[in-house]
């Protein structure tokens, strides 16, 4: 399963050191942006000899595609080009345009469009579209992409969760499943903006939400530092000063309980997901909160039933077969179905 770093080890960085890092915070996946095909192929070369994964956005697949493309081609490295990052309905025939251009060119790897989150009605209209579902649509159909990419930041000062984001996500599934494409999503770890500085359990409990949706890859949202005059990014898993932070910790913890689950996931389909506060799947619960439950067809052969702590607070008690399990805030408990 990817597992990636968006804003992740910067073009100034390139470095076995910086990418090991990174991989030891439990990624695989680095996407950062490149100024000309030489710094890419260094990038490339690095990623290489460690066994990981890079998604590229460099101007030169947009102005040069037809050199660009076959320098980059053969890393193996090389997952995905990014062509763009949140459009609206009328940037649709551009990125489209690029998309082809790349293609083209001669690549063999997907491209990757990152979508617009829901998170109002009023949002959905200044994209350029009537609906969020009309905007999946649109973009579904607009663009030839391997699969769909959306991000949402659904935890807010206080610990409060926006309305929409389960909704969110069950569009982007529906979506998902219409098309025959798998869907990646997002986790926010860097606080900016309304965001507050990210604790275990609201980690956790996005990446178990997701996981529980059908995600297929699970991104983060950042991993280095951004400067940027008119946000205040801060406490990011790197620092602007290219020092490990809390937050470092904290996601490593979270990604290595991501490694433990992730290959049930990849490759497998989730089914018959519910918000419960009482009881799912023959379990009986104590979830002052409510969970989120889901049965696993998992790559492994086996069912399994999900159950998501969706409390950011408090624990829930998960009573299953004549077992007691508890379950930490934002924690996901996975049994034999």
């Amino acid at each position: 399963m990817p597992i990636v770093a968006y804003m992740g080890v910067p073009k100034t960085e390139t470095s076995v050191q910086r990418y090991r890092e990174m991989q030891e915070c439990g990624f695989n996946t680095n996407i950062a942006m490149f100024d000309n095909e030489s710094q890419l192929v260094q990038a490339l070369q690095v990623a290489d000899s460690l066994g990981l994964s890079l998604i590229p956005y460099c101007n030169a697949f947009f102005s040069r595609p037809e050199s660009s493309v076959p320098q980059v081609e053969s890393y193996a490295s090389l997952m995905a080009y990014l062509v763009c990052d949140e459009p609206y309905v009328k940037d649709l025939p551009r990125v489209s345009e690029r998309i082809a251009a790349i293609k083209a060119a001669g690549a063999m790897r997907p491209c990757y469009v990152n979508l617009h989150p829901y998170y109002s009605d009023k949002a959905v209209k200044q994209i350029g579209s009537s609906s969020y579902t009309e905007y999946l649509r649109a973009c579904s159909a607009a663009l030839d992409v391997d699969f769909l990419s959306f991000d949402h930041y659904p935890i807010l000062h206080g610990d409060s969760l926006r309305s929409t984001w389960y909704d969110n996500l069950q569009m982007v599934r529906d979506e998902a499943k219409r098309t025959g494409r798998p869907f990646w999503a997002f986790v926010l770890c860097t606080p900016h903006l309304v965001y507050t500085e990210p604790t275990l359990a609201q980690l956790r409990l996005q990446v178990n939400v997701n996981l529980a949706y059908g995600a297929q890859a699970i991104q983060y949202y950042t991993y280095w530092h951004i400067s940027d005059p008119q946000i205040d990014y801060h406490d990011s898993p790197i620092d602007s000063a290219g020092m490990r932070t809390p937050t470092y910790q904290l996601v490593r913890q979270v990604n290595e309980e991501l490694r433990h689950v992730a290959s049930l996931f990849y490759g497998g389909k989730t089914s018959h997901l519910s918000h419960v506060s009482r009881s799912y799947a023959h379990t009986k619960l104590n979830a002052p909160n409510g969970a989120l439950g889901a049965i696993l067809a998992a790559s492994d052969g086996k069912r399994y039933v999900v159950l998501v702590n969706k409390s950011l607070l408090s624990e829930m008690t998960v009573s299953y077969r004549g077992e007691t399990y508890l379950v930490s805030p934002g924690a996901m408990l996975m049994l034999p179905a």
